[in-house]
């Protein structure tokens, strides 16, 4: 009888043990969730701050924008009026609120303009200064630039997302598609469509080669909830993680060789 025992509790830890390696295998998949939705909580905000130079005086000037954040805007330096000649910087700051995103976010959004995005071809440098979504610190430098009509190019340079006493990194570059949304001012009337082409290190060390495409965000919701995207490692091992078919639930499935799982985008 105790040899019995000694035997089914073996085969319990044998057991556990391999769903704990299952489920760190597919960590990258979960991590480069997290990544993604953090761009996406912080690229249409600012799309839709410097979407034209009226849009950006109206918000220095009242120094918010109550339709659309909790932020604080503030004026750097540069010339507002011929900007051609020299780029406008501005700061977004956030104190530990929740946007209209649902987000709780808190630090600085360090914007550098290059004319606005009612220009073809015009650029935004966003550097994300002691900033945290959701209390995970997020950083690095986001390089926006207007492609033409409602579509926008983001190159993320050395991104990083601490969680507790680990990190996850993203490189890449974002190809985004903004709609208009019924109301021109409202910015949570849009969708975003984003497809991806990058590099991720999970919070593990896993190195992996990542393609995102068909990733859909109706920034009324609060998580990507369409699309799916390829997470390939060294050794050439793919996961598979669906966002969904457009229902917002916050709930993703990664699936790996025989392994799938549900969990959470946002956590």
């Amino acid at each position: 009888m105790k040899e019995l025992s000694l035997i089914l509790s073996f085969i319990i830890l044998l057991a556990t043990g391999c769903t704990k390696s299952e489920e760190k295998s597919s960590q990258g998949a979960k991590d480069y969730a997290i990544v993604m939705s953090n761009i996406a909580d912080v690229a249409p905000l600012v799309v839709h701050t410097i979407q034209s130079q009226s849009y950006v005086l109206g918000r220095i000037r009242n120094n918010s924008d109550t339709l659309n954040s909790c932020a604080n805007y503030q004026y750097i330096s540069g010339d507002t009026v011929d900007i051609e000649n020299g780029n406008v910087n501005l700061e977004i700051l956030f104190s530990q609120c929740v946007d209209f995103d649902g987000a709780l976010k808190n630090g600085s959004l360090l914007l550098n303009i290059s004319n606005y995005f009612d220009v073809d071809s015009a650029t935004c440098s966003v550097i994300l200064s002691d900033f945290s979504i959701n209390n995970n610190i997020f950083s690095g430098t986001l390089n926006l630039k207007r492609k033409g009509s409602n579509q926008f190019e983001i190159v993320a340079n050395n991104v990083n997302v601490v969680i507790g006493t680990r990190q996850i990194s993203y490189e890449g570059s974002i190809l985004c598609t903004m709609g208009t949304g019924g109301d021109a001012m409202l910015l949570y009337d849009n969708l975003l469509e984003i497809e991806e082409e990058g590099e991720l290190v999970d919070r593990f060390g896993a190195v992996f080669q990542t393609i995102g495409t068909g990733l859909v965000r109706d920034l009324s919701c609060n998580w990507i909830s369409e699309g799916l995207s390829e997470l390939e490692d060294v050794e050439g091992d793919s996961q598979i993680l669906n966002f969904g078919n457009g229902f917002c639930d916050n709930v993703a499935t990664v699936t790996l060789a025989e392994f799938e799982a549900n969990f959470a985008i946002a956590q």
